[in-house]
């Protein structure tokens, strides 16, 4: 029996609390209202709470979802919660960042009931929050360190080096020399990239039942095969094969 729960957010639902919550507004906006008054909650936004509150408006499409803790749970779990609520005040609002992703793994769970993946998905989900919203809290990273960040928040759009040293405003060759520093001297840009787009590809092919085809178009990919491709040369197995290998071990 698992110990986490599920459900969409809806229009005029109410929230008893008691429980744990981590909510997920994804597109559209609501208003909430608590003991403490109301307030609104635009898209893209995150919130965790353990006191009551109801929904009473909704933009006519909202996309949103309850993670919801209903007991004691397993460790690794209970860690990611505990450095949520450290980080985080009741009903602090936090952006959201890769929405689409989170969205596709939130309503597959939903689709499948699938218990088995639905602690190792919001995890893994929570700990993104955690550290997307940590970077917006801390603006005084290194180069490298945004870069880094950059690549996590777009990797449903494909870019390469030259773009992200034109998002960070400086030349290809600064971020060059600022992933050097960061690497010990170890990676390039690229490779950091490819160290990204395939890491993030084996936690969809293992706590996902999306195809090859599918996960490709979320890392950004519009050729299919030219991600299996991809996914081979930097693992030496195909998408299949690693899913086989992962859900044997």
């Amino acid at each position: 029996m698992t110990n986490i729960d599920l459900k969409r957010l809806e229009n005029e639902q109410d929230v008893k609390g008691g429980k744990l919550y981590f909510t997920l507004l994804l597109e559209g906006n609501i208003t909430i209202e608590n003991d403490k008054g109301y307030f609104d909650v635009p898209e893209k936004s995150f919130f965790f709470s353990q006191s009551p509150y109801r929904v009473i408006t909704a933009s006519p499409y909202i996309n949103g979802y309850h993670i919801i803790i209903k007991s004691e749970a397993k460790t690794a779990l209970a860690k990611t919660s505990f450095k949520i609520q450290n980080n985080f005040s009741e009903f602090q609002l936090s952006v959201l960042q890769k929405t689409a992703i989170k969205s596709t793994l939130l309503e597959d769970l939903i689709k499948n009931n699938n218990k088995d993946l639905i602690e190792s998905t919001v995890i893994l989900i929570l700990n993104q929050i955690t550290e997307e919203s940590t970077f917006l809290t801390q603006p005084n990273k290194t180069i490298f360190e945004q870069f880094e960040m950059l690549i996590t928040e777009n990797l449903d759009k494909n870019y390469c080096a030259g773009k992200y040293a034109e998002i960070l405003n400086i030349t290809i060759k600064t971020l060059i020399k600022e992933v050097k520093i960061g690497t010990d001297n170890k990676l390039t840009p690229c490779k950091v990239i490819t160290h990204k787009v395939v890491d993030h590809a084996k936690l969809l092919l293992s706590t996902t039942k999306h195809s090859s085809k599918t996960i490709a178009y979320l890392l950004g990919f519009s050729d299919p095969y030219y991600f299996i491709k991809y996914f081979k040369k930097n693992t030496s197995y195909t998408p299949t094969q690693y899913r086989k290998l992962k859900n044997y071990s």
